[in-house]
């Protein structure tokens, strides 16, 4: 259960209906928070299915956890389009996973790599932060 802490928050702010997105000159607390809200249910289900495959790949909660919270702050800092969601740390933790055991994650690395890449066509998505999320 612990392994789904950080996507059940994300759900219930949902809910919610709150965004705060992190944009050019946002306030400091965007930058630290944004990753929690997503633009609809479509961004939301991508990236709920990035995060289960990325479980199959047997990352420690802790380290999983920590690794998407801190890429996707770093990739915020990049963003130059208002942007919400949490696919930069997403990614982070991906190229991690595969950085560390290329062989064994390379399956699931192109799966949630072709999940990104349909996202970032559609409207609106801002491919920086993705890019700057598998990077860092």
């Amino acid at each position: 259960m612990k392994n789904y802490i950080l996507p059940i928050i994300i759900v219930i702010l949902f809910m919610t209906g709150i965004k705060l997105p992190v944009y050019p000159d946002c306030p400091l607390i965007n930058r630290f928070t944004y990753y929690l809200f997503h633009v609809n249910l479509i961004h939301l289900l991508l990236n709920l299915i990035a995060w289960v495959i990325l479980r199959k790949m047997r990352i420690k909660w802790w380290i999983m956890n920590g690794i998407v919270i801190l890429t996707a702050v770093i990739s915020g800092f990049f963003a130059t389009t208002p942007t919400l969601g949490i696919s930069g740390g997403l990614l982070g933790v991906t190229g991690f996973a595969y950085g560390t055991n290329p062989e064994k994650n390379i399956k699931p690395t192109l799966i949630i790599l072709s999940i990104i890449f349909i996202s970032i066509m559609m409207p609106g998505i801002a491919g920086t932060v993705h890019l700057t999320g598998f990077i860092s």
